[in-house]
């Protein structure tokens, strides 16, 4: 079984920790993979889009701003970062 989250809110955050709990109760690997933002790639990769799909150059950095790392301290058992 494989479930994916992206958690950005309070709410997410915790409903993450619960999931997290319930699977290493049941001896589930926890696995955490964190890809680093590459702040420069991300405004090119927006300047392609048109339209509704184009945000604001602020809103990424922002975003960006807010970004942390995701730590084995959460519940995860296994940690994967691509830089």
């Amino acid at each position: 079984m494989c479930d994916f989250y992206r958690y950005t809110s309070f709410r997410e955050i915790n409903l993450l920790q619960r999931k997290i709990f319930q699977y290493t109760y049941y001896k589930f690997k926890v696995i955490d993979y964190y890809f680093e933002p590459n702040f420069t790639e991300s405004l090119k990769r927006n300047e392609l889009r048109q339209g509704k799909e184009k945000i604001p150059d602020v809103g990424i950095k922002s975003t960006m701003k807010k970004l942390e790392m995701p730590t084995l301290e959460e519940g995860f058992t296994v940690q994967c970062k691509n830089n």
